[in-house]
Formats: structure tokens, sequence, C-alpha cells
């Protein structure tokens, strides 16, 4: 099941991981992708073991990185609570996998912990939609019954910039900001520190604003 639902500057998701499975994917999907024209990036979660697994089957593709999702708000385990699983998950996909490792945190996260054991694992650092209670902590999700669902976009800048400013202030690990939500955010994100910029929910209000915003820096 996927349900977002929009919220002032941003939107809030709760979406089923459950799927046909990385198996289906690799055997119907990726055979019809033209990795040549096509640059893509495999998130991934699950328990080390599992990730192991997932980063060997992979490997038979040409994707530019390998992303461990260490920080859906929907998954039920406790990926955003248990730093060792992090950590062990980075470790089990990079001696695994040929891709480089993209590491996804989120602002609940023990953030100076984990950074300190993945230097050398991961190539790069992204940040995930931030739980819904930690911004509205006395308010009602709209997706209550889903388990509350992550909020992203303008309305969790003051979250997630922080969490870009935190990190770089104490690693050279690279760093993809998020939250874009206007044009001047891009530039914004990069005085931050942040080597990248990711788009998220703004395409579910503004889906003609990402392509917009590249053209526009171009020129």
């Amino acid at each position: 099941m996927a349900c977002i639902r929009p919220i002032y500057g941003g939107a809030v998701n709760a979406v089923g991981l459950t799927n046909p499975g990385i198996d289906q994917w690799c055997k119907e999907i990726a055979p019809k992708i033209d990795f040549r024209k096509y640059y893509l990036v495999g998130s991934i979660l699950g328990e080390p073991e599992e990730l192991k697994e997932m980063a060997i089957m992979l490997n038979d593709f040409n994707l530019r990185a390998l992303e461990i999702n260490a920080s859906c708000p929907n998954d039920e385990g406790d990926i955003l609570t248990n730093t060792k699983r992090v950590i062990e998950s980075c470790e089990s996909a990079k001696v695994n996998s040929r891709h480089p490792i993209i590491l996804k945190l989120s602002v609940v996260h023990d953030v100076k912990t984990i950074i300190k054991e993945v230097k050398g694992i991961v190539e790069a650092l992204s940040i995930n939609s931030v739980p819904w209670d930690v911004i509205f902590p006395n308010r009602k999700s709209p997706l209550a019954k889903l388990g509350g669902g992550g909020v992203s976009g303008k309305i969790v800048q003051s979250f997630t910039w922080r969490l870009v400013r935190q990190i770089t202030d104490i690693t050279d690990i690279p760093v993809i900001g998020p939250s874009v939500w206007d044009f001047g955010d891009m530039e914004r994100i990069r005085m931050m520190g942040a080597k990248a910029v990711s788009f998220g929910s703004v395409f579910l209000k503004y889906p003609w604003r990402p392509t917009l915003f590249v053209k526009k820096e171009k020129n």
C-alpha cells in the first residue's frame, strides 16, 4: 500500500514496502533498462544478511551506486534506533557490492556514531523524510492508521538542513542535500556544505520544478 497526503509546504507519505521482490526486478525489469541512457541508483532495505544477497544480485547491472536505505520511517523494524544494524548494513553491502555505497540517514539517527564507523565504507550520505511525530509531536497524522508516515518538503527544511550542517561539520564524506522546494534552495544547501542535491516531494505539487531548476541552473 502507498498513501501520500499533501500538506502545507510538503507531503506526508506511508509507502508500503511489500512488492514483487528483487528477483522479479532482476529477471523482468532490469533486462529492459538501457543503463547507458539511464543513470540509476539501486535503493535497498533489509537485515545485513539480506543486503548481502541483494548487493550480490545487483552486481550484474551497471548501477551508478547502491543506496542503503537505513532510514525509512515506514519500516516496521528497528532501523531508526538500531545504530549497530545501520553500520553492519553498510559493511555488508560494501564487502559484497562492486558499486559505490550511499547511506541514507534520518534526523533521528545517532549520526555521530554512525558516520565515525562508516568512514571509508560509504561514498556519500543522503537524508530521508522525517517521522511525523518528530515534526508534529502533538498532532495526529492523516496517515495515523498507517503508522504516521514520513514528512518531506519545505516544511522539514529546518530539520533536514540542520542535519546537513551537522554532518558536514564532522566528516568529509559528500552529503546529498534534501528538501529542495524553491530554486534558491539548491544554492542554500550547497552553502551548508552539501556536494549535491536531491528532489523529493516537490514532484508531487510541482512536478515540473526539478527539470526547470536544473535547466535554469545550467543556463
